[in-house]
C-alpha cells in the first residue's frame, strides 16, 4: 500500500527539520511545502499578513500535485512539510492526493515554538505571526481514530508533542505509528 506522509504544525514546529531527518532515515524524496508557495505568498507573509483561505488554495493544489508525482511502488511515497492548520486544508489534501495521507502533528507550546523561530534566520514567515497561525490551528483531535483513513469523514492523524523529544525520538514514533498503521491497513485489506 503506498502512502504519503504529511508534517503539519505552525510555523517552526520542526516540520522541515523532522522531515529531512525521516527521509534520509527512510530514503524517501522530502518535499519542503515553502518551497511550493508562490512569490506573492512569500511576499504576503514577509510583510507580516496572514495567508487566507483564497492564497491557500492554489498553494495547497500544488503541493497535491508534487505529493502525486512519488513513484514508489509500495509503502511510503514521499514525506511533506505542509503547514495544513485547518480542517479544511486537510481533508483538501486527502481529496487531491492519490495515495492516502498520514498526518502527523507536531504539536508545541506557544513559548517553545516561538523560541524556535526566534534562533532561526533566512526564513520569511515573522514571528508576529505566529500569534495568528496558532489561532488559526484546528488541531486534529486524538479521538478520531483510526490515526490513518483514506476517508474525510474524520480528521485521522498522528500527534507528537515536540516540546520535550529530541528530533530522532520524534523519528522514531513517526516511524513505529506508520509501520502500525500499513500493517493494520493490510490486515484490513488483505494485502
Amino acid at each position: 500500500m503506498k502512502y504519503v506522509i504529511v508534517l503539519m504544525g505552525v510555523s517552526s514546529c520542526g516540520k522541515t527539520s523532522i522531515g529531512l531527518a525521516l527521509a534520509k532515515q527512510v530514503h524517501r524524496p522530502f518535499i519542503d511545502g515553502d518551497d511550493l508557495h508562490p512569490a506573492e505568498n512569500i511576499e504576503k507573509m514577509r510583510s507580516g499578513v496572514p495567508l487566507n483561505d483564497e492564497d491557500r488554495f492554489p498553494w495547497l493544489l500544488k503541493v497535491a500535485s508534487v505529493a502525486n508525482e512519488g513513484d514508489a511502488e509500495e509503502g511510503l511515497v514521499g514525506i511533506i512539510a505542509c503547514s495544513c492548520l485547518k480542517r479544511i486544508y486537510r481533508d483538501f489534501l486527502r481529496r487531491e492526493v492519490h495515495h492516502p495521507v498520514v498526518f502527523v502533528h507536531l504539536d508545541g507550546s506557544f513559548e517553545k515554538v516561538r523560541e524556535r523561530m526566534e534562533a532561526r534566520s533566512g526564513h520569511f514567515m515573522p514571528v508576529h505571526l505566529l500569534s495568528d497561525q496558532f489561532s488559526q490551528l484546528e488541531r486534529p483531535e486524538a479521538s478520531q481514530a483510526p490515526w490513518f483513513s483514506t476517508q474525510t469523514e474524520g480528521d485521522p492523524s498522528m500527534l507528537i508533542s515536540c516540546d520535550q523529544l529530541s528530533e530522532s525520538e520524534v523519528v522514531e514514533q513517526i516511524l513505529s505509528n506508520t509501520a502500525e498503521i500499513t500493517e493494520d491497513e493490510r490486515s484490513r485489506t488483505g494485502s
